[in-house]
């Protein structure tokens, strides 16, 4: 079995061999016979010899610097956070543009349903206010209020007190329903 030696850097640094010393390999050698499992009544040989490996002068790079003094582990960090920045590039235009571009294109509709939505509170407030505070209805007196303050001569036709106190049953009875046949009419005029 083969085994380099060390090399130092000289004054001028460039590495200089040494071969390794009898000591370090007699250490070596039982290292070697204890990790192969070495039986000599086997008939096992191990020989540890010191040589000097082929060492190609065209391809030492010992002591010269890396490209702008980062090391292999330092373009490896600067690839990495280069992929990610692409993925997070990619991640932002593919996934959340898109989705920012449906809220904003719903956003016009959900204003209009807010304000229709605030509509229709104010006309279920209205349809509160006449059912009065007990819920019981709209009283004798409030009916005879609003038939004085009823032009008769400015409606086509005649209206009766009878009806108008018909209906204000029916709104009391049924305001959510009430409600709707007003909105209905609201909307089909616009």
């Amino acid at each position: 079995m083969l085994v380099d030696g060390t090399y130092k850097l000289d004054d001028d640094g460039t590495p200089v061999y040494s071969p390794r010393g009898k000591e370090e390999l007699e250490k070596l050698t039982a290292l070697v016979h204890s990790t192969i499992g070495f039986n000599a009544e086997r008939g096992d040989k191990v020989e540890l010899v010191n040589l000097q490996f082929y060492r190609d002068p065209s391809s030492e790079f010992m002591g010269l610097e890396p490209l702008f003094g980062l090391t292999k582990s330092d373009y490896f960090r600067i690839g990495e956070i280069f992929v990610l920045a692409i993925v997070g590039i990619l991640v932002i235009l593919l996934v959340i543009r898109p989705l920012v571009a449906r809220t904003l294109d719903a956003l016009p509709s959900a204003i209009e349903a807010a304000k229709e939505h605030a509509l229709l509170a104010d006309q279920r407030a209205e349809a509160m206010a006449l059912a009065g505070p007990a819920g019981t209805g709209v009283s004798t007196k409030a009916i005879e209020q609003e038939e004085s303050m009823i032009d008769i001569e400015a409606i086509e036709g005649r209206v009766k007190a009878s009806t108008l106190k018909k209906i204000t049953e029916i709104v009391e009875r049924h305001p959510e329903e009430t409600v709707g046949i007003l909105r209905q009419w609201m909307f089909s005029e616009t």
